[in-house]
């Protein structure tokens, strides 16, 4: 493509402005980007970084201004998509989403956990760990000596079926 820069054996930056630099890597459309290995950006402003599985297994972003990183697979690991518009920023997807659903979109593998998981440097010295919702003063925060604390500066409301407390089927609203 005009004014675009390839390195690399078998990389191909074929868009106009696009760079394309590794092994068998392709940047098909304007201003694309490709940096590894077995990779491919297809549409305008795509950019991909990390390694594909291999020859015919691809990392492949089809998606117009976004970023994709992933290592050692054809799905991405994480997925910058683009903004809504003017003074927006993008949503972040985890675990082979690109079209996340909220501003951090997590999705477990087939047969793996979904989970997060929030460590302080030092747990077994009794530093906390905190998930902060909205503002400061709601919180739920965990301490290895402690237990689990739940933070509210107004009420705790808990919605649907019947809530338990030591049993797993309860009978009541409160049980």
């Amino acid at each position: 493509g005009q004014a675009s820069f390839a390195s690399g054996t078998y990389s191909i930056a074929s868009g106009d402005g696009a760079t394309s630099i590794g092994f068998r890597n392709l940047s098909s459309d304007i201003y694309t980007t490709t940096i590894g290995n077995f990779l491919q950006a297809t549409e305008s402003h795509a950019m991909v970084i990390g390694d594909g599985y291999g020859l015919d297994n691809e990392l492949v972003n089809n998606n117009a201004y976004s970023l994709m990183i992933g290592f050692n697979s054809t799905k991405p690991t994480l997925f910058i998509s683009t903004s809504d518009g003017n003074l927006k920023t993008g949503k972040i997807g985890i675990g082979n989403i690109t079209i996340p659903f909220a501003k951090l979109h997590l999705k477990s593998d087939d047969g793996e956990l979904a989970s997060i998981f929030i460590e302080p440097n030092n747990w077994n010295a009794g530093e906390p760990a905190k998930l902060l919702l909205g503002d400061t003063n709601h919180f739920i925060k965990a301490e290895n000596n402690y237990g689990v604390e739940f933070s509210s500066t107004n009420n705790f409301v808990f919605t649907g079926n019947n809530s338990g407390f030591g049993v797993e089927e309860p009978k009541a609203k409160v049980h």
